[in-house]
């Protein structure tokens, strides 16, 4: 599972790697990347602190209005997190 996410969050950053912000107040190009940085640190140590920051890191780039392909499956990553 967390494979199909890590490739999940690599993908979004790839798609919005190239386009602009969807809101000139919050860069979603920077969360997104934000987000892959957080799922490598939960996959190395899956901890509740790394999960947790995992999951406010999808939150905030869900929050803010991004949009695309990465969102749906940003928020498909979200749904499926259990940081219990």
């Amino acid at each position: 599972m967390k494979k199909f996410i890590l490739s999940l969050a690599v993908f979004g950053v790839v798609l919005t790697s190239c386009g602009g912000d969807d809101d000139a107040g919050f860069d979603c190009v920077a969360a997104s990347q934000d987000i892959s940085t957080k799922l490598t640190a939960f996959i190395e140590d899956d901890s509740n602190a790394n999960c947790l920051a995992y999951r406010a890191s999808l939150q905030s780039f869900l929050n803010n209005g991004c949009t695309g392909a990465q969102s749906t499956q940003f928020q498909a990553a979200l749904d499926d997190l259990d940081c219990n």
